[in-house]
């Protein structure tokens, strides 16, 4: 039995490398939804409206997009095993026009069925202007998340019509180049894809 537990998402503006949310500016809030309905809708994602808040040459302005959530089930007799690890480019290839690219790095589970889950398990910060990228930061992926989405309330909705969107569909980015790696524990592999984030949109 689900205890009834109603969840928001807030998304903020990170301009500075302060960490404190107080610090950075508030863009908006999504609608609330159900931790059940998120759960019922098990490997498939859940569409959430949020009105965006900016200002552009002084004027505050909205803008009506949307946040792409999806969650599953873990009992508390599945041990959490984390994969922590640093990684770093090189050569990467100059895909801009009059600097260098602005290399990042997004972490997808490879499917059974040997297909590119398109949602992201990590990501790293963005390097601007460097085609020798250093990511002097810890990326942390849970391994349970790269086993097939198994959660049992999804038969409670195994009439849903919703589908996956790759984030691909939602915006045009210029791929750098690919490799995967194999976690030999899971037998189970992570593909990991360089971007440059001046192609975004």
């Amino acid at each position: 039995m689900l205890i009834s537990q109603r969840l928001a998402f807030i998304i903020f503006d990170k301009d500075t490398k302060d960490t404190g949310l107080h610090k950075q500016d508030y863009l908006g809030m999504t609608d609330e939804v159900e931790l059940a309905q998120l759960l019922r809708a098990g490997s498939n994602e859940t569409k959430l409206e949020i009105k965006l808040k900016y200002k552009s040459i002084g004027q505050t302005r909205t803008h009506l997009s949307y946040v792409y959530v999806r969650a599953r089930l873990i009992t508390s007799r599945e041990p959490k095993v984390t994969l922590r690890f640093k990684i770093s480019g090189k050569k990467l290839a100059n895909v801009d026009w009059f600097d260098k690219s602005d290399p990042y790095l997004e972490f997808r589970r490879v499917t059974s069925e040997n297909k590119r889950d398109p949602y992201v398990l990590a990501r790293t910060a963005i390097i601007e202007n460097n085609l020798n990228p250093n990511w002097d930061e810890w990326i942390e992926i849970d391994v349970r998340d790269l086993d097939e989405w198994k959660n049992p309330l999804t038969e409670i909705n195994a009439k849903s019509e919703q589908k996956a969107v790759d984030s691909e569909e939602r915006n045009e980015k210029a791929k750098l180049g690919y490799d995967s790696w194999k976690v030999v524990a899971r037998k189970k592999r992570i593909l990991i894809e360089c971007y440059d984030w001046g192609r975004l949109g």
